[in-house]
């Protein structure tokens, strides 16, 4: 019995499926498969050939039996050769379809047992986008904040860029009053000075004219 044999009785029979030490059976590798494939092949071929041969010397041995003195006798000794061959070579197909069976019993069985293991595979992979996903969700969603707080501080930023700038041009413009109206008043000083000063000098010719015209007056 061949090691795919031992391995699907042991699969049909649990309680004999544990090697001494408990352990499962080892399941036959790809070439042993391959090998029983070949020995399937090979006997099915060989049914072929048998039952070709012996329908090929069917005709020939009744053809011989009319030169004989007993020709049913030999006519039924030729047909029980001819089944006996026929018999022979059913069973090597048989036995070649009963190998290719077994190996794809043995090929279900590893694609049932798998069948969870790829589910799983499946589940796993499913779960594994979904939580990439979340994480490029998650990064484009802090991206997003990211930006606006930038957006936000960016307009803060330029409020209060414009509130010093106009402060600045209100300081500008109040010391340009100032500057102005000291100019003024600086102005306004001077000219008062001035006048004040004329003004003393006419009242000082004026005494002058008339102190000249009391001297010439008393001279006469």
């Amino acid at each position: 019995m061949t090691s795919l044999r031992i391995f699907l009785l042991l699969l049909t029979f649990p309680a004999l499926g544990l090697a001494a030490d408990g352990a499962p059976p080892v399941p036959p590798s790809a070439a042993e498969k391959q090998r029983i494939r070949t020995q399937a092949d090979t006997l099915r071929s060989q049914a072929k050939e048998r039952r070709a041969a012996a329908d090929e010397r069917l005709p020939k041995d009744k053809a011989a039996c009319y030169q004989r003195f007993m020709v049913s006798d030999c006519l039924e000794d030729a047909d029980a050769r001819h089944q006996t061959e026929i018999e022979a070579a059913n069973k090597l197909q048989l036995e070649g379809n009963r190998l290719e069976r077994e190996v794809k019993a043995q090929e279900h069985a590893e694609e049932a047992a798998r069948a969870p293991s790829e589910a799983q595979q499946k589940a796993d992979a499913a779960s594994q986008r979904q939580a990439q996903e979340k994480q490029l969700q998650d990064y484009e969603a802090r991206a997003g904040e990211r930006a606006a707080r930038k957006q936000e501080g960016a307009a803060q930023d330029a409020a209060q860029k414009l509130k010093l700038e106009q402060h600045a041009a209100t300081r500008r413009q109040q010391a340009e009053r100032a500057a102005e109206a000291k100019r003024r008043a600086e102005e306004t000083r001077k000219q008062t000075a001035a006048y004040q000063a004329a003004k003393e000098k006419a009242k000082q010719r004026e005494k002058a004219a008339e102190a000249e015209a009391a001297k010439t007056k008393a001279s006469k």
